[in-house]
């Protein structure tokens, strides 16, 4: 999946960057372009994250740099090409995280079958103590399932709370 964003991502950094360095050459805007370049930085950190919130974050650091961009154009600092390549670039990556960020959350709210759910019960019995990994590895759950499950069992009495990144204790 990594491959898939950087491929959607490299466009728009790219152009990003460009804009930047134009700012810089130019000796115009220094305080914009850095908060540009930051925000660039950050959504290159959230993309490594792949989780719905890195790309729920991602989406308003882009929106935050199309704000600046479109600033920066109706203040003259610059050229409508380079801004109108760099804002499709960033229209385009944008409606990429926007989707993938979509399609995490309806998998996250997928409802968990009751099979699995009772899997995790008797596996929680049976270890007297549960956690997200042993549910990975035992169950062959994703992650976000693992923590949901985790939470409904919790919630349903059947778990402790967490306490720090110890496995949760069978009550």
């Amino acid at each position: 999946m990594l491959d898939q964003i950087y491929e959607r991502y490299a466009p728009f950094a790219s152009s990003i960057t460009a804009i930047y360095r134009y700012l810089r050459e130019e000796r115009e805007e220094y305080r914009v372009s850095g908060r540009i370049e930051a925000d660039c930085l950050s959504i290159d950190d959230l993309m490594e994250e792949c989780s719905m919130d890195s790309f729920g974050e991602a989406l308003s650091k882009i929106e935050h740099i199309q704000r600046l961009m479109n600033q920066l154009w109706e203040a003259g600092y610059l050229p409508e090409n380079a801004y109108n390549a760099a804002e499709g670039k960033a229209s385009a990556f944008k409606a990429y995280v926007s989707d993938q960020h979509s399609r995490m959350k309806a998998k996250w709210e997928e409802p968990i079958s009751q099979d699995v759910y009772d899997q995790a019960v008797q596996l929680a019995k049976e270890m007297g103590q549960i956690s997200v990994s042993m549910l990975q590895r035992r169950l062959h759950t994703g992650y976000a399932t693992g923590v949901r499950i985790v939470d409904l069992l919790e919630k349903n009495g059947v778990v402790g709370p967490a306490i720090g990144a110890k496995p949760r204790k069978t009550l």
